[in-house]
């Protein structure tokens, strides 16, 4: 039997879409016997909870629901009262839930493979299901640059991302959306009740300074203690989500950074939908809603000027299939962040650490060509920047931006715009 674990906090009913469309692919895939193992809260809809099991069911799988609130609100209010930042970064408790799984799976489960809900499992899930840990209690992808039609799928760079003082390699920092516990491993290390999210939380607490929360604190705890997963089991799709010509193959797609589109043309997004379409979460409300978004940030882009109109199309080319750098203060990375959105690829130069611009300056010339580079410091120091990048041949609003421009409601866009959010 083999074992998959879904997260969901789904407030507006409209998230359960993405899992469900997860765990069809998945369910579709998969030749050998499934349960399903669903952490929810009690946001999880009557209906959209009947959608799930006429899903498993077409299949002839299993399905178990966990209410998270009924059995571990001991943990949720924990968590919830130390890390007050939650909400800040991504939005709901629900980023912890995976946190709580040695709590809540029955003690039978030796393992299971958590996926997060805006995946494709494009592939047998048994062949990750077979992969041997060795000693390891978790296996997970390391995130690193995957650019499209390279001769390698892996251009590693030294970088600055860090977890404020804890020191993680970058090159083994690993992306939390798909991972496979080893279970008796771990409870062999975390024996009492609600241990391996406290020991979270008190990484958490003594680094402020993390972005990704739970995928922060897993890194630290199982720096060099993790198996390296290939990347086609997280196959990140911001690199590919513009691109017309990639060829889809056996792999499973993660859609983070809001890499999902409705452009038909582009076969990423085309797989995400045919998958879709054969949920029972599919019906024109859903279609309504998709829409609804770019109807919004059309409407804002038809209200610019044409100075601004022009620029913002310089933006959003330059943003399409690379990454994207912010050179900011920590003290700013909220604001920064609120305005323009988190990609889980992205990545953050600290401006205030020595030798940070010199980082910047090398990153830039050896990937011109697949980054983007966001100036988020004051205004005054920016031109000395944009010299320095000018003699390296990028270009002005094209290579990169004074990001702080675009933020600031009398220069460019107002304070949280959904076209800036897009990119």
């Amino acid at each position: 039997m083999i074992h998959v674990c879904y997260a969901l906090r789904d407030e507006s009913g409209k998230y359960s879409k993405f899992v469900g469309t997860s765990m069809l692919s998945l369910l579709e895939n998969t030749k050998y016997e499934v349960t399903i193992h669903l952490i929810h809260d009690s946001t999880l809809s009557v209906e959209n909870r009947s959608r799930f099991i006429e899903i498993v069911e077409r299949f002839n799988q299993q399905i178990v629901f966990y209410n998270v609130e009924e059995l571990a609100k001991d943990l949720i209010d924990l968590a919830e009262v130390n890390l007050t930042r939650i909400h800040e970064h991504w939005g709901t408790i629900a980023v912890l839930y995976r946190l709580m799984i040695l709590d809540i799976l029955p003690k039978r489960i030796e393992r299971v493979i958590y996926l997060d809900a805006d995946t494709i499992v494009n592939l047998d899930i048994v062949e990750l299901w077979n992969i041997d840990l060795g000693n390891f209690p978790i296996a997970a992808t390391p995130h690193v640059f995957s650019i499209p039609n390279s001769k390698s799928n892996d251009i590693k760079i030294d970088s600055d991302i860090r977890i404020d003082t804890v020191e993680v390699d970058p090159n083994d920092y690993f992306n939390a959306g798909i991972l496979m516990f080893d279970l008796d491993k771990l409870r062999e290390n975390f024996t009492e009740h609600g241990q391996f999210l406290l020991q979270c939380i008190e990484i958490l607490l003594q680094n402020p300074r993390n972005i990704s929360l739970d995928q922060d604190a897993l890194n630290v705890m199982f720096k060099d203690n993790f198996f390296k997963l290939p990347v086609r089991f997280n196959h990140i799709a911001t690199w590919i989500c513009g691109d017309t010509n990639f060829k889809i193959s056996n792999e499973i797609y993660h859609y983070c950074g809001g890499s999902l589109g409705i452009d038909m043309k582009v076969s990423i997004n085309r797989l995400w939908f045919s998958y879709f379409i054969k949920t029972p979460f599919c019906n024109p409300n859903a279609f309504e809603n998709i829409a609804a978004r770019y109807d919004e940030i059309l409407e804002q882009f038809r209200q610019l000027d044409d100075n601004r109109r022009n620029l913002f199309q310089k933006i959003l080319k330059a943003s399409l299939n690379r990454r994207r750098i912010f050179f900011v203060c920590p003290n700013d990375e909220t604001t920064i962040f609120r305005a323009f959105g988190r990609r889980d690829d992205d990545i953050i130069i600290d401006a205030t650490r020595e030798n940070a611009p010199a980082f910047m300056f090398q990153i830039a010339e050896k990937f011109r060509d697949h980054i983007v580079i966001f100036i988020c410091i004051a205004s005054k120091n920016y031109p000395e920047i944009c010299r320095e990048l000018l003699v390296l041949g990028l270009n002005e609003n094209e290579n990169f931006f004074n990001g702080l421009d675009l933020i600031t409601s009398n220069r460019v866009v107002y304070y949280e715009n959904s076209i800036v959010r897009a990119m």
